[in-house]
């Protein structure tokens, strides 16, 4: 069976570790597309980011099967979602 390519945002030296622990990852290939130092967090406006997320992808030596972001921390939900209970109000 072919290797599926999984294209990973932010992918670092320790994801690979981590990321090969889930189920099947024998059949996955990883590739790095962009550094985590380029990452929206850095301050890259959107349209350039995936400008070049575009050029890397287009470089690749393989076709994506997918893309997929990836943290090893835990993601906080934003404010707005936190609070979402309070603001909704039930209706009878």
């Amino acid at each position: 069976m072919a290797s599926s390519h999984i294209f990973v945002l932010g992918l670092d030296d320790k994801n690979p570790a981590t990321l090969r622990k889930i189920p099947n990852a024998e059949e996955y290939r990883l590739h790095g597309l962009l550094t985590r130092a380029e990452l929206p967090d850095a301050g890259t406006p959107v349209p350039e980011l995936l400008m070049r997320a575009e050029r890397a992808l287009a470089a690749a030596d393989a076709e994506p099967d997918a893309i997929v972001a990836y943290r090893r921390r835990r993601a906080r939900q934003p404010p707005s979602l936190r609070t979402a209970p309070q603001l909704v109000r039930r209706t009878q």
